[in-house]
């Protein structure tokens, strides 16, 4: 993946699409509220998941493979219409999903991270990625399609022949998410979210937003 110009790209990943979405707003707010100029960039801006899932299920021929093919045709829109063109403009930009949502998708459906990686190699790589916490009570994606990618293709493939293990898919993604936050700091619950506004506008934020959720978390 490329490296950003200009301004900082900042993505929010996790397993819920409703959660990711509440947490993009909150850094947003977060961010604007310490005078940042701040754009966000949403899962689907293409409209191509919503075009899907307007078609008769019999038209469908669909696999994990396929979706995450389709996840990265919208990225690619996303990327060229939203990210890049307000990277250039300096502004940060919060991109909620982003990359590691997907992957972690392919990683829990078995597609394989060689794969997956040489499919998401035009994406610009993030200042910051920030990795969503699951709730201890989290349960696995609802049937509410336009709520997030999880939700998105739990619903198309479950119909299909081969079916969808949906529960066992959700808790595989989620033990992928984890895996990955090592690279990224950790996982964050949304109220940690103001702790990333001040570590991305501020020399050594980083450090101090560990320490603070070392602290919360005594």
């Amino acid at each position: 993946m490329s490296e950003p110009l200009g301004g900082r790209l900042v993505a929010i990943d996790g397993a819920h699409g409703g959660d990711v979405s509440d947490a993009a707003t909150a850094l947003r707010e977060a961010l604007i509220h310490r005078q940042a100029t701040t754009g966000t960039s949403h899962w689907d801006a293409s409209g191509l998941f919503g075009d899907i899932l307007a078609a008769p299920a019999h038209q469908r021929d669909l696999s994990p493979r396929t979706l995450v093919l389709l996840y990265a045709a919208d990225l690619a829109f996303r990327v060229r219409w939203e990210i890049v063109p307000a990277l250039h403009r300096s502004m940060i930009v919060v991109a909620a999903p982003y990359v590691t949502t997907a992957i972690t998708f392919g990683l829990a459906t078995g597609l394989s991270i060689e794969w997956l990686r040489t499919v998401f190699r035009f994406a610009p790589l993030p200042t910051r990625t920030v990795i969503l916490r699951e709730p201890k009570k989290a349960r696995s994606w609802k049937r509410k399609p336009k709520r997030g990618f999880g939700e998105c293709c739990a619903t198309l493939l479950e119909p299909t022949p081969q079916g969808f293990p949906r529960k066992k898919t959700w808790a595989a993604m989620v033990n992928a998410l984890s895996a990955a936050d090592g690279e990224h700091g950790g996982q964050f619950r949304t109220r940690d979210l103001r702790l990333v506004a001040q570590e991305i506008l501020t020399p050594r934020g980083r450090q101090a937003v560990q320490t603070s959720k070392r602290q919360r978390s005594r």
